[in-house]
């Protein structure tokens, strides 16, 4: 197989080999007929339909080494030389035969003729649909590029809509219960709950708000990171959040994903999630499996489960005002997309519900030992 960087040399072969068989000829006729067989309308004729098409082939071979396209076409390019040429030739030849031309000159002038013809026609073929190809794959490119920059909008307008709709809101009512507080005489314990209870809800909101913007930011070729060592960190963050949260952890060190700075946003929420909609006294579990290519952590709690009516929009964006589920997933699946990764609902039961985060792994050179090393290195702990 003749490599994309030598298809224009081999096209400046074919037009060498045209030129030589050219000059050859031409000084055959001369010794053996006469220098006036150079006037004449059939060697005329000949070489005039030959030139045009050389040229063209050299013109071809410059253009394939500054071409707009990728290199990696030029072998398609030459098979379009070839198929012309072969294809040609034998019309051609079946012409000769058929005319019954008796002298080599003009069996070689037409050979000469056809081979010039075809390969300058599968050039022209063969270029076309390269360009074609290109615009092709730049097109669903530019295309891809749209659906991204549609997302980021998507988002931000998500991200203004929970500020505008639950943090105002939220505010209002704050300020409402602190002026009835503030002009009281009486007891005012009754509109402390109130108070309490919208300000760590506007807390929550401002957490998915900060998370939101992040995944906006995030680089778009994620960095590796140690899975083990941001899942614990955010284990310990749920922990102090919540000294009555139980989480069991098993997790193999080692193991390193794509998604710094994003992985531990994934698995926080989710386990804001699992804590919220866990029992009087959430037991969380989070473990791990991996193979060659990606890392699955699955996040389990002990909660009722989750309602037919709202399993199948659980990862799409909410209407303003939803509560149950609704931010914290819709970001989780915002957050594993700018990853390249995929979350999904594994179980759901009335003893709980289990989800499945994909990530792809960073290591995969030393994935082999990972897998065998698993039941070694896992970090178990229950508190």
């Amino acid at each position: 197989m003749i490599g994309s960087e030598r298809v224009p040399s081999v096209l400046w072969g074919v037009v060498g080999l045209i030129t030589a068989v050219s000059v050859a000829e031409t000084a055959v006729r001369v010794i053996t007929e006469t220098p006036a067989v150079l006037a004449t309308p059939e060697y005329l004729v000949s070489f005039g339909v030959t030139l045009p098409f050389a040229v063209g082939i050299a013109y071809g071979a410059h253009f394939l080494r500054t071409e707009p396209f990728p290199a990696e076409r030029n072998p398609r390019i030459l098979r379009w030389c070839i198929a012309a040429t072969v294809i040609w030739l034998v019309i051609n030849l079946t012409t000769v035969a058929t005319l019954g031309f008796t002298s080599p000159l003009v069996v070689v002038a037409w050979i000469r003729g056809t081979t010039a013809f075809g390969v300058a026609v599968g050039l022209v073929v063969g270029i076309m649909e390269a360009r074609a190809v290109t615009q092709a794959v730049a097109a669903e490119q530019a295309r891809l590029q749209a659906e991204h920059t549609a997302h980021q909008r998507d988002l931000v307008d998500y991200v203004n809509s929970l500020l505008r709709h639950e943090v105002l809101n939220g505010i209002n009512v704050i300020v409402g219960h602190a002026e009835l507080l503030s002009e009281a005489d009486g007891d005012h314990a009754r509109h402390v709950d109130p108070i309490l209870r919208r300000s760590d809800e506007i807390q929550s909101v401002v957490r998915e708000v900060r998370t939101a913007v992040e995944s906006v930011d995030t680089d778009a070729d994620p960095q590796p990171t140690d899975l083990a060592t941001v899942v614990s960190e955010e284990v310990q963050k749920a922990r102090d959040l919540d000294p009555e949260v139980t989480v069991e952890l098993s997790v193999p060190d080692g193991v390193s994903v794509y998604g710094a700075g994003t992985v531990g946003l994934v698995v926080g929420n989710l386990l804001s999630n699992a804590v919220e909609h866990g029992g009087d006294t959430p037991h969380v579990r989070l473990s791990a499996n991996v193979d060659e290519t990606h890392a699955r952590l699955r996040v389990a709690d002990d909660g009722p489960g989750i309602d037919s009516t709202v399993r199948e929009g659980l990862f799409e964006r909410p209407e303003s005002g939803t509560g149950d589920h609704g931010y914290g997933l819709y970001l989780v699946a915002v957050l594993c997309r700018q990853i390249d990764g995929d979350v999904r609902l594994a179980e759901n039961s009335s003893d709980g519900t289990v989800f499945e985060v994909t990530l792809r792994r960073a290591d995969t050179d030393d994935a082999a030992d990972a897998v065998s090393t698993e039941s070694d290195h896992a970090r178990t702990s229950v508190s």
